[in-house]
């Protein structure tokens, strides 16, 4: 389990969650609420070295199911 940030609006919107379940293709977000978290997004999973794109692929009440845009690109360091 990580904390995360999903960045969108050309990185103007930023909200947190929780990273549970990831792996190299994709993860299971917990959130406070869905609202306005858009269908695809940039994710940077802090503590993992990770910052990728990934759209939803699932939505329950607080938590989203998503998967990575291009799960061939491998992780991706941090620059933040």
């Amino acid at each position: 389990m990580f904390s995360g940030k999903i960045i969108f609006n050309q990185q103007s919107s930023i909200l947190n969650c929780i990273v549970r379940n990831l792996s190299e293709s994709g993860a299971c977000l917990e959130i406070d609420s869905q609202v306005g978290v858009p269908d695809q997004f940039e994710l940077l999973v802090e503590g993992a070295g990770i910052r990728a794109e990934y759209r939803v692929i699932w939505r329950r009440v607080k938590r989203i199911g998503i998967s990575r845009v291009n799960a061939s690109s491998g992780r991706q360091n941090d620059d933040m």
